[in-house]
């Protein structure tokens, strides 16, 4: 393996596959954490494993100038003292301290890159479509894994091998690290994730999924950007029930730089896009009726800093009516059409 100030990792694309480092890593094998870092995943590790067959289990982690958050991810990665999984990191040519944190955990990935690349989706693709694992997932840079979280995830597939896809309970915490809740997994039929997140969801780092499925199904869709795993969601669950654990898998960041934050409006779209590929009707709808509640709510606020006089005035370039009949018929029409 190169070493770590090898001039072959700053090339503009350098991939190296290779084995990682032999056995569970201990924490001290691990390099210090950053001054004033403690517990998980910085002095703390996971619980060792009971002997057993456990399932083989690949986990796919793409990058891109997150390395605010790189490190603690990665640590949450490499200490779940699970005995039988793969670790692939794709980085695609970050430009902040990504690099430096990179190369400080070398021998403990299975496959890395860096360098330009296709994108969230075709770095995950990238790894799942190739692993012959039975399990697979991804993790966020922003966010990580709890302890022992691959553990109750195969422990969960174990249990329930008629299902296609495992969730667990998230905690959710804001930029400042602090607790703002627990988001316990909510299943149900196709026409219930159509509604995501809002009346049915989980969040996807709190997930693992049988692999061959994920193979038949050719992996994320790189036309998605924003909703890639809702996506992947509803034509598995088209495919299988799922199942869920109750355990704490993961912690997420409601992080205002993240996609589903950034690009909202895009997402609402892509969203509206994917229910009708899936033949969901309703749930389309009923996402436009959420979409122009947004946007009445978002003009009424402008409008009531900028003057009070205009409140009762005609809401920005469509009443609240007006949009939803708009959008409601020709969404309805072009699936009608379609269906002709």
């Amino acid at each position: 393996m190169p070493s770590a100030n090898s001039d072959l990792f700053l090339s503009p694309a350098f991939v190296y596959s290779g084995e990682a480092m032999k056995g569970i890593p201990d924490i001290k094998e691990l390099p210090p954490p950053p001054e004033g870092r403690t517990g998980w995943p910085w002095t703390e590790g996971s619980h060792p494993l009971p002997e057993g067959d456990w399932p083989s289990i690949t986990i796919a982690l793409p990058s891109f100038n997150q390395g605010i958050y790189l490190e603690q991810c990665i640590r949450s990665v490499i200490l779940q003292a699970y005995p039988n999984f793969t670790f692939h990191l794709r980085d695609g040519g970050s430009t902040d301290e990504s690099e430096a944190i990179i190369q400080k955990y070398l021998p403990w990935y299975d496959s890395w890159e860096f360098g330009p690349d296709g994108g969230q989706c075709a770095a995950i693709n990238s790894v799942l479509l190739a692993s012959d694992a039975e399990l697979g997932g991804w993790m966020n840079t922003d966010d990580f894994y709890r302890p022992n979280a691959l553990q109750h995830l195969a422990e969960a597939a174990m249990a329930g091998p008629e299902h296609v896809v495992w969730a667990g309970n998230t905690e959710e915490i804001d930029i400042e690290d602090q607790h703002v809740r627990f988001y316990p997994p909510k299943i149900g039929e196709v026409a219930d994730l159509a509604h995501w997140y809002l009346k049915f969801g989980f969040h996807q780092p709190s997930t693992i999924f049988r692999l061959d499925l994920f193979r038949e199904l050719t992996g994320l869709d790189p036309e998605i950007y924003t909703c890639l795993d809702v996506e992947l969601w509803l034509r598995m669950r088209a495919r299988g029930s799922f199942g869920t654990t109750d355990e704490i898998i993961s912690t997420v960041r409601n992080n205002p730089e993240a996609k589903a934050f950034k690009f909202a409006r895009r997402q609402m779209v892509e969203l509206l896009a994917v229910m009708h590929r899936n033949e969901q009707l309703d749930a389309g709808i009923w996402r436009l009726g959420v979409f122009a509640d947004e946007i009445e709510r978002d003009t009424l606020r402008a409008i009531h800093d900028r003057d009070a006089e205009v409140k009762e005035e005609v809401l920005h370039q469509f009443t609240y009516r007006e949009l939803i009949a708009h959008l409601k018929h020709r969404f309805g029409e072009k699936f009608k059409k379609e269906q002709a």
